[in-house]
């Protein structure tokens, strides 16, 4: 890893009002507002202290609230300085006048890590300092400023490959840990990956090569054994049951209650109180 910086800035003028696509990489850092960023149709929140990447070729558009601008850190940079000689901005361009043939770097699965794919971190708050002092560093105009904010970013990507490269069986634990103790609370993915500020995908690639089963499946079940207890321990009505586990709908609980069980939870209750009585 080489960096070059094509053009840094922090600024709250979003110039484009459609999607668009870039021929070299970026990194948007939100400093203050909010927003949110539309990649190729998935949309995702901007608040303060989120970091995004997205390499070459990706289609994007970040958008700003009215009510709280974003004020934010924009880099255009290559990971090698194979173009460096060119020197000049390269703006972004509207998705249907994008030329596929200018694309600086076509290979994106040869990157190291994360920046294989485009990702968007939350609780960016840990890398705040570095983007701050890269910045101020870039804008200085001093004789060795752009090499030395150069080197700031690449410490940063560093940074982000080396948490990347904690050990998988580590971060699957803690992976599994946070889960147990928030299973009821989880909306999605997003919300782990929030908190460990990794990429979602990356984690559930690591929860299922750990575990065989996807992050999903594994609240699912956390919440279906914790609401089997339930029903056969006490006689709170289904409906608060499956709000009470973390399900948002009765009918989606039902459905999952039946596929692992094979019986309805009302049918399961029934069922469970037939054999308490036999005991007796």
């Amino acid at each position: 890893m080489n960096i070059f910086v094509r053009f840094a800035n922090e600024t709250n003028f979003l110039p484009n009002s459609f999607m668009t696509k870039a021929y070299d990489d970026r990194f948007f850092f939100v400093s203050e507002g909010q927003g949110k960023i539309i990649f190729e149709g998935e949309e995702h929140p901007l608040s303060p202290n989120t970091l995004c990447y997205y390499p070459s070729g990706t289609s994007y558009q970040p958008i700003s609230s009215k009510e709280a601008p974003m004020r934010f850190i924009t880099v255009n940079f290559d990971f090698e300085r194979n173009f460096e000689e060119m020197t000049k901005t390269m703006p972004p361009v509207k998705v249907t006048d994008f030329i596929s043939d200018k694309i600086l770097y076509k290979d994106i699965s040869s990157r190291e890590g994360i920046f294989r794919h485009r990702f968007v971190i939350e609780n960016a708050s840990a890398y705040r300092n570095l983007f701050c002092e890269f910045i101020q560093v870039y804008k200085s105009n001093t004789d060795y400023g752009k090499r030395i904010a150069e080197s700031i970013l690449q410490t940063l990507c560093y940074k982000l490959l080396n948490k990347e490269n904690e050990s998988y069986d580590e971060l699957y634990l803690k992976i599994k840990k946070y889960i147990d103790s928030n299973y009821k609370n989880i909306r999605n993915n997003k919300d782990i990956s929030n908190v460990f500020c990794y990429h979602d995908y990356y984690l559930n690639k690591i929860f299922k090569n750990n575990s065989g089963i996807t992050i999903h499946k594994y609240i699912i079940d956390m919440r279906l054994q914790d609401a089997a207890q339930l029903i056969s321990s006490t006689q709170l009505p289904i409906y608060d049951i499956a709000f009470d586990v973390g399900f948002t709908s009765v009918a989606h609980f039902s459905t999952a209650f039946k596929s692992k069980y094979s019986l309805t939870p009302s049918d399961f209750r029934k069922d469970n109180l037939k054999k308490t009585s036999n005991l007796i």
